[in-house]
C-alpha cells in the first residue's frame, strides 16, 4: 500500500490564503511585522542589526544567537506570541486539505516546519486530531503530524522562571505540553522566562527548550521520509545547511513532488 507525506514551509502557509491573513516570508516582511508586533524587543534592536535580518533573517538570528544570546528568549517569546495570533479562514486552503483528509479518511502523514498553527487549528475545526507522539486507538480520526522545528504553543513543562529571568546558552529539557487555549498560553508566555519549544531561525536550528521532544521529531521526521512511497513537499525553500531535512530526502526512494515559487524551484532542481 502507498504511504503518504506532505511536508510545508513558509511559502505552504503564506500561499494558503490572502497574505493579509497568513504570516509573512521569512526576511524583511518578517521582519518589520515582529519589529512593530513587539516594540520593547524586537523593536529596539540596532540599525546594524535590523539591516541584517531585513538582508537574510538567519543572519540576522545567528548574529543575535552569538553576540547576545541573553535577549534570544525574549525575543522567541515575542515571536512566538506573533504566530499563535494567526487562524485559518474558512478560505484557506489548510481547511480545504483538512476537510478531504477527514472526507475521504486519508491515512497518510503530515510534517510542518512552520513555527504557526494554521495547519493544526484546521485539522481540529475539521474534527481530525493531529498527534505527535501517541495515537488514540478509539479514533480513526487522527493524522500523524511530525514538528521538527517545533510550534509556538508548546512548552517545556521542567522549568518555570519569573518572565525577568534572563537565560545565556541555556538548555532545558523534559515532558511538553500543547496549549492552545488563547487564556492559557497568554499566561503560559506572558509569565515563563522560559520559551516555547521552538527552534531558533539560524542555520543550526538550535533549540533551548524541549531538546529531547526537538529531537525525537527529528527522527521522525527521517523515518516518515524513508517510509513514504510519495512526497509532496509545498512552500519549502531550499536551504543547503538543512541537512536534517534534505539528506533523507536525498536519500529517499520515494516518488518527490515539489511545489513553491519559481526562485524555490529552480534552488530545488539545482
Amino acid at each position: 500500500m502507498e504511504k503518504y507525506l506532505i511536508l510545508f514551509g513558509a511559502g505552504a502557509s503564506y500561499g494558503s490564503d490572502d497574505p493579509n491573513f497568513t504570516p509573512p516570508l521569512g526576511g524583511k516582511a518578517l521582519f518589520n511585522a515582529l519589529f512593530y508586533f513587539d516594540p520593547n524587543g524586537w523593536g529596539k534592536l540596532s540599525k546594524e542589526q535590523c539591516k541584517l535580518f531585513i538582508d537574510d533573517f538567519e543572519v540576522g538570528m545567528e548574529s543575535i544567537s552569538k553576540n547576545y544570546p541573553e535577549i534570544m528568549p525574549p525575543l522567541q517569546r515575542a515571536m512566538a506570541k506573533y504566530f499563535f495570533e494567526f487562524k485559518p479562514r474558512n478560505a484557506n486552503l489548510y481547511h480545504e486539505l483538512a476537510r478531504k483528509i477527514s472526507l475521504y479518511n486519508w491515512n497518510g502523514s503530515l510534517a510542518t516546519l512552520n513555527y504557526e498553527r494554521l495547519l493544526m487549528f484546521a485539522l481540529e475545526t475539521a474534527g481530525v486530531k493531529p498527534f505527535f507522539d501517541k495515537r488514540n486507538e478509539n479514533s480513526n480520526k487522527e493524522i500523524e503530524i511530525c514538528i521538527p522545528h517545533g510550534t509556538c504553543n508548546i512548552f517545556c513543562t521542567s522549568v518555570i522562571a519569573n518572565n525577568t529571568t534572563q537565560f545565556r546558552n541555556c538548555e532545558i529539557d523534559g515532558p511538553v505540553k500543547l496549549l492552545s487555549v488563547p487564556d492559557a498560553f497568554k499566561k503560559e508566555i506572558e509569565t515563563n522566562a522560559v520559551p516555547p519549544v521552538m527552534s531558533y531561525f539560524i542555520p543550526s536550528k538550535e533549540t533551548m527548550s524541549g531538546l529531547t521532544f526537538i529531537k525525537n521529531q527529528r527522527k521522525r521526521l527521517e523515518e516518515l521520509i524513508k517510509e513514504s512511497s510519495i512526497i509532496g513537499i509545498i512552500g519549502l525553500k531550499t536551504r543547503i545547511h538543512d541537512e536534517h531535512i534534505w539528506r533523507p530526502l536525498a536519500e529517499t526512494n520515494a516518488s518527490i513532488v515539489y511545489c513553491s515559487g519559481k526562485t524555490a524551484g529552480d534552488e530545488f532542481k539545482k
